[in-house]
């Protein structure tokens, strides 16, 4: 949701969405969801990560 909002923002490429997926999946560690809090945490972290993600692709130059 982040990757795609990004683009429709016109902040990323639409060729800057999978990379942002790739890197968000990468960084996630292996979590035990045992309860509702658990699944927001994780939700909360991959945000977060897909958002640093995101921030890094639209500083680069349009010719990068």
């Amino acid at each position: 949701e982040v990757a795609v909002e990004a683009f429709l923002d016109d902040r990323i490429k639409f060729t800057g969405i999978a990379p942002v997926i790739e890197k968000v999946l990468r960084a996630g560690s292996v979590h035990h969801l045992n309860s509702l809090e658990d699944v927001i945490a994780c939700d909360r972290e991959a945000r977060r990560e897909a958002q640093e993600a995101v921030s890094a692709l639209a500083a680069r130059p349009a010719w990068a």
